[in-house]
């Protein structure tokens, strides 16, 4: 069964994981989260290159995974301009011009200056880090599939 990656898809693989063993799911979770680490850790030595106010704010980014999600989060809790180095600002000097607009899908080109930049530069490995990872898990279950 082919996945392409997607919320659905996500979903639907770890439907097809929990009915192949209960267990599955929690390992799919765990691949999710090694992907999103390989972002952050991208997008942190991006942020690392640009320097100033990037760098401050590289610690803001982290990961998580669950059984239907990768998820990096840019949490600006302990860093309050991680927002203004990941997107600009028209207002405020101290950030590099503004780089957000709602209008312009992420993915395809437009906003942010680290952690977007680093999923569109590197998104082909992305990808295929997480297909080889569920395809390596697909093959510890498929006696049990094909059974």
């Amino acid at each position: 069964m082919a996945y392409v990656l997607g919320a659905n898809a996500f979903r639907q693989l770890r439907a097809d994981l929990k009915e192949i063993d209960r267990q599955a799911p929690k390992q799919l979770a765990r691949i999710n989260k090694e992907v999103a680490q390989y972002v952050v850790q991208v997008a942190r030595g991006k942020a690392n290159e640009l320097g100033g106010v990037f760098r401050k704010a590289a610690p803001a980014l982290s990961a998580s995974g669950s059984g239907s999600a990768v998820a990096v989060f840019l949490k600006k809790t302990s860093r309050p301009y991680a927002f203004g180095a990941e997107f600009g600002s028209k207002k405020y000097k101290q950030f590099d011009p503004w780089r957000g607009n709602p209008k312009v899908n992420a993915f395809d080109g437009g906003p942010g200056y680290f952690l977007y930049p680093s999923i569109r530069d590197h998104r082909a490995r992305i990808e295929e880090k997480w297909t080889d990872a569920v395809e390596a898990l697909l093959k510890i279950f498929k006696p049990v599939y094909e059974g």
